[in-house]
C-alpha cells in the first residue's frame, strides 16, 4: 500500500550577519515561539524551513551560536502566501580571537527607536538616474545586490535613505518598493546597511565590524520621531564620548 505526505512550507527565514552580508551557515538553530521549540530545516546558504506548524501569527525567538538572540515578530498578512520569508540579520558576538575587531556603539537614550549604519568606504554600487513614476533606480555600476534593503548615501549632507528592492530588473537596474522621499545624484553611492538592536528601556547596540584599513561609518539613529546622523572612524571612537552617540 502506497503513503502519501503532504508539506506545507510555513516559513522561511534567511539568516545573515548584518556586519558584513554574509550568509549564517550553522547546520542547527535554536528557535522557539509560544513557549515551545521549533524545528528548522537547513537549505544551506542561510536558509532556513519550517514544515507543518501553521500559519499563526507568533513572536520568534532564533539563537544560533556566535551570535545575539534575535526576536522577529511574524506577521502573515505582510507575508508572501506562497512562500512566507522573513529576512533575519543577526548580530555576531565579539570572538575571543581573529583578525579583525568590533567597534561598538552603546547607551541608553530614551526615545531612542532604531538605530544602524553604512560603511563609507566600501559602497556595492552608484547611483546613475532615478524614475519616480515607475521606482526604478539606474545604476553606474555595481557589485553583488542580493539583499532587501540597502542605503543610499548623500555626501553632501552626511546623511542616507533606506530603500527596499522589489525587483532586480538587471544588474543595473532596480525596482522599488516605495518611492525614494530624497534626490539622487549621479555617481551617489550605495551601500548595505549595519542593524543595531534598540531596548524598550532606551537601552542600544550597535556593533560594526573593523579590519584595520581605516573603515568610515555613517550611523543613523532615531530619537522621538526625529532622524539623527553621526559619522564615526575607528581612530575616533576613543575620543568620541566612549562610543556613545550624542544626544543633542
Amino acid at each position: 500500500m502506497e503513503r502519501s505526505f503532504c508539506y506545507q512550507i510555513d516559513l522561511v527565514i534567511r539568516l545573515v550577519d548584518t556586519t558584513n552580508g554574509c550568509p549564517v551557515n550553522e547546520r542547527r538553530i535554536l528557535a522557539a515561539a509560544d513557549g515551545r521549540k521549533l524545528t528548522f530545516l537547513c537549505k544551506g546558504e542561510g536558509t532556513y524551513v519550517l514544515l507543518n506548524e501553521g500559519r499563526k501569527d507568533r513572536k520568534l525567538s532564533i539563537l544560533v551560536r556566535g551570535y545575539l538572540e534575535a526576536v522577529v515578530e511574524i506577521c502573515y498578512e505582510e507575508l508572501a502566501e506562497n512562500c512566507p520569508e522573513v529576512y533575519v540579520e543577526l548580530i555576531p558576538e565579539k570572538p575571543k580571537y581573529g583578525s579583525f575587531e568590533f567597534l561598538d556603539i552603546s547607551g541608553n537614550m530614551p526615545g531612542i527607536t532604531s538605530i544602524a549604519a553604512v560603511c563609507l568606504t566600501k559602497p556595492c554600487a552608484r547611483a546613475l538616474s532615478y524614475h519616480a513614476v515607475k521606482r526604478q533606480l539606474k545604476l553606474l555600476e555595481a557589485g553583488r545586490l542580493d539583499e532587501k534593503a540597502y542605503a543610499l548615501i548623500h555626501s553632501q549632507t552626511e546623511s542616507f535613505e533606506e530603500f527596499h528592492v522589489a525587483s532586480v530588473k538587471n544588474r543595473l537596474l532596480l525596482r522599488l518598493a516605495q518611492p525614494l522621499e530624497t534626490e539622487v545624484k549621479p555617481k551617489e553611492e550605495i551601500s548595505r546597511i549595519v542593524r543595531g538592536r534598540v531596548e524598550k528601556n532606551g537601552a542600544y547596540l550597535l556593533r560594526l565590524r573593523e579590519d584595520g584599513r581605516g573603515m568610515q561609518y555613517l550611523i543613523r539613529y532615531e530619537v522621538n520621531g526625529a532622524a539623527k546622523f553621526q559619522k564615526i572612524t575607528a581612530e575616533s571612537a576613543d575620543d568620541w564620548d566612549n562610543g556613545r552617540l550624542q544626544e543633542d
